[in-house]
C-alpha cells in the first residue's frame, strides 16, 4: 500500500511537470509569435518607407523631366520664331525697293466722246528687271491711271543702319489700279488683301506676328500711333500716285527704300513677257 502511494506521488509529480512543460511551451510560442509579428510589422514599415522614398524620388525625377520638356517646348517656339524672322529677313534682303512696270498696249475711243479706254499690262520686276509673278492685262476708263497702295515707312535710323532687314526699307501693298472715270472700289485688284505680297515671299509659310501687323492689320496699326512707334514705323498710310498715259510708253513704279512711290517714264522698253 505504501508503495502504491509513493507511485501515485511520483505520477502526480510527473503530471505537474508535464503541465508546467506544456504551459511553458505554449507561453514560449505565444511570446515568440508576438516577436515574429513585431518583426514582420517592422519589416513591413521599413518596406513602406522605402517605397515612399522611391515614389518621392520618382515624383522628383518626373517633375524635373516636366520642367525640361517645358523648357524644350519654349526653346522650340523661340527657335521657330527665329527661323520665321530669318526667312522673312532673307526674302526682304532681296527687295531693297519694290518696282513694277506698266506698259500701255492700246487706246480706244476718245476723251471728247467720254469713251476713252486704255489697255495696260502690269508686271512686278526684281532689281535685275526680271518679272516677279505673272503679268496682268486689263483696261481702265480714261488715260489717267491711279495706283492705290498701302505704304509703311520706317524710322530713318533703322533704314540707314540697315541692321534689321525687316525694317531697313519701306514696305508696300499694291492694292489696285483704276482710271480717272472709275470708282476706286471697282478697280483691278493687284496684291490680295491680308496676304503677303509675292515679292516678299507670297504664300510661303504662315504669317508671323510682325507680318500680321503689316499685311493683315494695316489700318488698325495706322490708327494706333503707339503701336506703330513700337514697331519702328514713322509713317503708315495709303498713297495713290497717278500718271497720264500715252500709247506705246512703259512706266516704272518704284517704292524707294526710305520713301514712298515714284512714277517715271522709261526711256527703253522693258521685257513684259508672261
Amino acid at each position: 500500500m505504501a508503495g502504491f502511494t509513493g507511485f501515485l506521488k511520483v505520477l502526480v509529480s510527473f503530471g505537474w511537470l508535464a503541465v508546467i512543460a506544456i504551459g511553458g511551451w505554449f507561453g514560449w510560442n505565444y511570446l515568440n509569435e508576438d516577436k515574429v509579428r513585431d518583426e514582420l510589422l517592422v519589416e513591413q514599415e521599413r518596406t513602406l518607407q522605402e517605397q515612399e522614398k522611391a515614389l518621392e524620388k520618382k515624383d522628383l525625377e518626373l517633375a524635373v523631366k516636366v520642367t525640361e520638356i517645358i523648357g524644350l517646348e519654349k526653346g522650340l517656339r523661340e527657335k521657330e520664331a527665329e527661323v520665321e524672322h530669318l526667312e522673312l529677313s532673307l526674302s526682304l534682303l532681296k527687295v531693297s525697293k519694290r518696282t513694277a512696270q506698266v506698259a500701255v498696249l492700246d487706246r480706244t475711243g476718245s476723251a471728247e466722246n467720254g469713251d476713252l479706254v486704255t489697255k495696260l499690262k502690269f508686271v512686278e520686276v526684281d532689281e535685275t528687271g526680271d518679272p516677279v509673278g505673272r503679268s496682268r492685262t486689263f483696261e481702265i476708263e480714261g488715260d489717267l491711271l491711279y495706283v492705290d497702295a498701302w505704304v509703311v515707312k520706317f524710322d530713318d535710323a533703322l533704314v540707314q543702319e540697315g541692321k534689321d532687314s525687316l525694317r531697313s526699307a519701306s514696305l508696300c501693298v499694291f492694292r489696285r489700279m483704276f482710271g480717272e472715270h472709275q470708282e476706286p472700289a471697282k478697280g483691278v485688284t493687284l496684291d490680295e488683301p491680308d496676304q503677303r505680297p509675292d515679292v516678299y515671299g507670297g504664300s510661303d509659310g504662315e504669317l508671323g506676328e510682325f507680318e500680321k501687323q503689316i499685311w493683315s492689320n494695316f489700318w488698325e496699326l495706322a490708327n494706333d500711333p503707339a503701336k506703330a512707334k513700337e514697331l519702328g514705323i514713322r509713317a503708315i498710310h495709303g498713297e495713290a500716285p497717278s500718271m497720264r498715259l500715252q500709247k506705246g510708253k512703259i512706266y516704272k513704279l518704284t517704292l524707294r527704300a526710305a520713301g514712298g512711290l515714284d512714277f517715271e517714264t522709261m526711256d527703253t522698253p522693258a521685257v513684259m513677257e508672261d
